[in-house]
Formats: C-alpha cells, sequence, structure tokens
C-alpha cells in the first residue's frame, strides 16, 4: 500500500509489492496492525509520519487530508477538517508507537485508535514485519 516495486527493483509510489509471476495469497497474520490517528495539519501529520518510520517503529504511513471530524470536546460539539494517518506496524510495537506519538502530537487527547490486521498479502506482510526489525 505504501509503494511497488517494478521489475527492475525501482521504487515508484503505488498500491503494493508487485512481483513478476507472483500470485496474492492473502493469510492470517494477527501480528500486523493498521493504526489511525488524526493529525491537525499535513505539516504536523509529516513530521510525525517521518519520525515513526526513521524510528522503525511503523512501516509505512498513508497520509488522507480532507477528513472532517464531528466530534463533542469539553461538553460541545465541535468540527474540524484533519489529516487522517494509517500506520502499518505490528501489534509488539503498539506500545512505543503510541508514546511516540503522544510525546510530540499537538492534541490533548490525540485519537490513536489500534486496529487487527485479519488477512494480509504474505509479501506485504512480510514488507512490514522486515521494514520494522
Amino acid at each position: 500500500m505504501c509503494f511497488k516495486r517494478k521489475a527492475g527493483g525501482e521504487k515508484k509510489k503505488g498500491a503494493l509489492f508487485t512481483f513478476p509471476g507472483s500470485a496474492f495469497s492473502p493469510t492470517y497474520s494477527m501480528e500486523l496492525v493498521v493504526v489511525l490517528c488524526t493529525f491537525p495539519n499535513m505539516d504536523v501529520a509529516r513530521e510525525i509520519a517521518t519520525r515513526l518510520v526513521e524510528l522503525k517503529i511503523a512501516a509505512c504511513v498513508n497520509l488522507t487530508p480532507g477528513a472532517h471530524s464531528i466530534y463533542r470536546w469539553q461538553g460541545k460539539i465541535e468540527t474540524s477538517d484533519e489529516v487522517l494517518g494509517f500506520i502499518k506496524t505490528t501489534r509488539a510495537l503498539y506500545p512505543t508507537l503510541e508514546q511516540n506519538i503522544k510525546s510530540i502530537h499537538p492534541y490533548d487527547v490525540p485519537e490513536i485508535v489500534m486496529l487487527p490486521v485479519e488477512q494480509a498479502q504474505e509479501r506485504y506482510a512480510q514488507f512490514v514485519r522486515e521494514a520494522v526489525s
């Protein structure tokens, strides 16, 4: 989901790894997780995402601008435009990832939600595991 490799091994932004002649064989993996996190703007999102990948606690972070959030905060209904991040990592690294996000995130209560990955294309799952090891 972060990049694909062309036959010559060149990185190109796009879907996921593609390997000539390979078949997709989804496999069950309790180890992989996707963490959702919202950010106030793209600059903050990029800064935090880059740090997570540099520290090898996230394999990939997809940043999606244009999320419009409606929520209750301190007794009032609030709205804000945010950037939604999809962070790929492993269950074992979640506590470290959460600590790092909380230490630099500008929100008092940042949204940090871990979702288990029930199935993943095996080569992508391997990419995630290798990128954070």
